[in-house]
């Protein structure tokens, strides 16, 4: 998959392009929503990787926006935010997927696979709830 990553912290972001690195191509990374709009007709990614807690717009606004412009575009939350009310905003506003921070290691690949040939996917604590 081409993907793109956003997420304000440069760790998680280069923890996540290390777990990548030998499966997907990370076409860029940013630390605000305003860039990643700014590049999705330049770089056409399959899939954006997006963190809830961002600076400016925010997480679920990125994601309406991605939603509504480019509509193939996959989109997986990777957030700390376990609780039901966030995975369930997440999905209304087009995600596929919703991975948790501290699951980043077990679940992030999977995620994209499931997502990329179209099931959903939440991390399993999320799903049993």
């Amino acid at each position: 998959m081409r993907l793109v990553l956003a997420d304000d912290h440069f760790g998680v972001r280069e923890r996540i392009k290390d777990l990548l690195a030998a499966e997907h191509e990370v076409l860029a990374d940013y630390e605000n929503c305003e860039s990643v709009l700014g590049c999705m007709d330049r770089l056409h990614p399959e899939m954006v990787l997006l963190d809830i807690s961002m600076p400016a717009m925010g997480g679920f606004s990125l994601a309406e926006q991605i939603h509504r412009g480019w509509p193939a575009i996959k989109i997986i939350f990777v957030s700390q935010h376990s609780e039901p009310a966030y995975v369930e905003h997440a999905l209304h506003v087009g995600a596929s997927g919703y991975v948790l921070k501290g699951n980043l290691l077990a679940d992030l690949l999977p995620a994209i696979r499931e997502v990329s040939a179209g099931h959903t996917f939440l991390s399993p604590q999320l799903a049993s709830g």
